[in-house]
């Protein structure tokens, strides 16, 4: 059952007893100041605090030791699901197998369809099974949230994370774009058999990947248009 939040009467009954202590303080102080003077008082005063401050420290770290929301508990291997798991694996190389020896005839076709659809459903089983456990112990971590938190914190999702802005681009690479030409261009063969660049009829070598006139990426045969 999730805590309330402290009512009013709880606020107020701390407000008394705050009020208690220091009129206690302030009658303890009186008495001492009018028997032994300023000084021994000021230095009440001050052990005083001090050791009240400890006392309580020293509770508050007692009293956490209570505290339920502090358990830490160890890793636990599943070991059940594991096994299922190893299972699970192979069936599944069983059926590649049992696929690659009908492909080269090793096996019935009549035989190969009676292995298969047992293969196939023993681990389908399998899965099911690891999936009924997953959802049993995503209700008991669930149930374990809204224990320690309350049943708002359980069914309250977490908040998308908000993808980052891609950065700018720089002003010198807008620059550039305006600049070259990006586009694939073909070279094609020239009346000579050299191989000619056909955006700006500049001859290329026939292992370029560049025009060496325009500087155009060369693409390949077909796919683009000067």
């Amino acid at each position: 059952m999730a805590q309330s939040a402290p009512t009013a009467k709880t606020a107020l009954d701390r407000s008394l007893v705050a009020v208690e202590v220091l009129v206690a303080v302030a009658v303890v102080a009186a008495i001492v100041g009018k028997t032994y003077g300023a000084a021994p008082t000021a230095v009440f005063l001050v052990t005083g605090g001090a050791v009240a401050f400890t006392v309580f420290s020293v509770a508050r770290m007692l009293g956490s030791l209570r505290d339920p929301t502090l358990d830490m508990v160890e890793k636990v291997e599943d070991e059940a699901r594991a096994a299922l798991e190893h299972e699970k694996l192979l069936l599944l190389q069983g059926i590649k197998e049992l696929e690659a020896d009908a492909a080269v005839g090793k096996v019935d076709p009549e035989d190969y369809k009676i292995l298969r659809a047992k293969s196939e459903a023993d681990a389908l089983a399998i899965i099911q099974r690891i999936k009924a456990q997953d959802d049993k112990w995503l209700k008991a971590a669930e149930g374990l949230v809204e224990r320690r938190l309350g049943a708002a914190a359980a069914a309250t999702p977490s908040a998308p994370t908000k993808k980052a802005a891609p950065a700018a681009r720089p002003a010198s690479a807008a620059a550039l774009d305006g600049l070259y030409d990006h586009r694939p261009v073909r070279f094609d063969p020239g009346p000579s058999g050299v191989l000619v660049c056909a955006g700006c009829q500049t001859e290329n070598t026939e292992d370029g990947r560049f025009c060496i006139g325009c500087g155009r990426p060369r693409s390949p045969e077909g796919e683009a248009q000067a």
